[in-house]
């Protein structure tokens, strides 16, 4: 019988990936009934441990721990390091620490590519590694343009670098971590996908002419939409070199995608770009309004086409109006200050909304009248820009100046009524300034009178000042002027103090900003 030996202890399995991380190695002796090892390790006695066990036992052991250390992945040993750095005698100096991780991670290259640099590059690649874990940027999204974006741009977004972003790098030289942009790339991806939509196209098919005039038509397949581009490896680039580099901030750019609608004409497909939106509310009108709104815009006004050279009419694309042709009653103004139920009510109301668009054209404005009284449904996107229709005396018409087809597009959303100009862009660019009363005005706005004198606001006006700079740099400047019997609220002047609320609108042409 063997006289036992003084502490028989055997290590844990939950212990062999670390020994084996850690580089430890075993002296073994082949006893008669047992098996014999002390462990050491680096040429230097951490402690001796003489351990006993059977044959057998000692066979089940070496197979598990191998197994175990076998499938250990790679990114845990560190972790694994760390919970072995502490011993009876207390927390081992962080140098000895990383010494071993980088013999650890030496080990590994060499094991897997046969190459590995030498344990102080990697002890200090190490260090640089620690440094730029947790890392964060705040990623955020600019658009260098001059008027309001037509889509939102993405809100910030904070990332904060990842173990799996790292990549070592290493030469005869030495060895580093860098913030690998193709991973960084992949994140963003998948970040982007639902916040940053693509532009949407349609076909505009032409119907020779609408079925209850001599008007140009046609149908659209679908509802173009503007959208936005983001160049996702700049992006990843921009993001690794901050985290690299440890900038707090990285600024991505953006740019906008105009949706299109591509229209047959002469036998030839002509692509139109959204050129002008004109918009206005009619919330809290009573039904029969409602009704008269909504059939006006997404039946009579959609879809028509004003080849270039000719003249928009709005009487002439809505028709005639009656009850047999689903019209209902609504209040309007006679006189100029009476109001009673007329068939066709409202549709004032989808007039305003198209001047509005073909204002923010720059298209030539042939025939307009403001309402003889102030109406609050037309304060919202542009107070005082209003236009009143009555079929056979009073008409909005405007001329297509553009060098091709203007296709209308209008629709109700909720409350709102809209109107989309498609064109070709000609280069010219539109901004609307106002509104201005008396009190506000700036001292060179002037009215011009029909008997071509010249006076300043006044009374119950409102006005707005039209720049129109064109391709050739030359500019048109146009006062509107909308004169209103009675006096408008007093509390317009303070709603709108200093005459910078522009009405939201935008032309192609002008640069789109954030």
């Amino acid at each position: 019988m063997t006289a036992p030996l003084p502490n028989l202890s055997l290590p844990s399995l939950s212990m062999a990936p670390h020994l084996i991380a850690e580089g430890w190695e075993c002296i073994a002796f082949i006893n008669k009934y047992c098996i014999i090892f002390i462990e050491h390790s680096h040429n230097h006695m951490r402690r001796l441990t003489i351990h006993t066990l059977p044959l057998a036992t000692f066979g089940l052991f070496v197979v598990a721990a191998f197994a175990i250390a076998a499938t250990a992945p790679y990114t845990s040993v560190s972790a694994n390091l760390r919970a072995s750095s502490l011993d009876e005698n207390g927390p081992r100096s962080a140098s000895v620490l990383l010494r071993s991780q980088a013999e650890a991670l030496r080990r590994h290259l060499l094991h897997r590519s046969g190459y590995a640099p030498q344990a102080g590059a990697l002890a200090s690649a190490l260090e640089q590694r620690a440094s730029l874990l947790g890392r964060t940027v705040t990623v955020a999204f600019r658009a260098e343009t001059a008027v309001p974006l037509s889509v939102p741009l993405p809100a910030p977004q904070a990332m904060t670098l990842e173990h799996s972003w790292l990549t070592l790098v290493s030469d005869g030289s030495g060895a580093r971590y860098i913030v690998d942009q193709a991973k960084i790339q992949r994140t963003l991806e998948g970040m982007l996908a639902d916040i940053v939509r693509p532009a949407v196209h349609a076909t505009a098919v032409l119907s020779s002419h609408d079925s209850n005039d001599a008007l140009l038509r046609a149908m659209l397949d679908g509802q173009p939409q503007d959208g936005l581009h983001i160049d996702i490896p700049q992006a990843a680039a921009i993001i690794a070199t901050a985290l690299q580099t440890g900038e707090p901030e990285a600024n991505i750019h953006v740019t906008l995608e105009r949706g299109t609608v591509q229209i047959m004409q002469e036998g030839r497909a002509i692509t139109l770009t959204r050129i002008a939106t004109g918009l206005s509310n009619f919330k809290n009108s009573p039904y029969g309004r409602i009704v008269n709104i909504r059939k006006g815009l997404d039946e009579r006004v959609d879809g028509t086409v004003v080849p270039s050279g000719t003249s928009f009419s709005f009487n002439e694309t809505i028709g005639p109006v009656s009850q047999g042709r689903g019209w209902l009653e609504a209040l309007a103004i006679f006189n100029g200050t009476d109001l009673r139920p007329i068939v066709g009510g409202g549709l004032c109301q989808v007039a305003t909304t198209v001047y509005r668009a073909a204002l923010a054209a720059g298209l030539p404005i042939d025939k307009r009248k403001n309402h003889s009284l102030y109406v609050t449904y037309y304060k919202a996107y542009g107070v005082g820009l209003d236009a009143t229709v009555f079929p056979g005396h009073q008409d909005l018409t405007f001329t297509n100046d553009t060098p091709g087809p203007l296709l209308i597009a209008s629709r109700t959303i909720n409350n709102d009524g809209i109107v989309d100009i498609y064109g070709i862009d000609d280069g010219r660019t539109v901004t609307l300034e106002g509104p201005y009363f008396p009190q506000t005005a700036p001292a060179d706005l002037i009215v011009h009178t029909k008997a071509g004198t010249v006076r300043p606001l006044k009374g119950s006006e409102i006005a707005w000042i039209q720049r129109i700079r064109h391709a050739d740099s030359s500019e048109t400047v146009n006062t509107i002027v909308s004169q209103y019997v009675k006096p408008y609220p007093k509390k317009l002047v303070s709603e709108f103090p200093t005459g910078d609320h522009g009405m939201e609108v935008f032309h192609s042409a002008a640069p789109v900003v954030q």
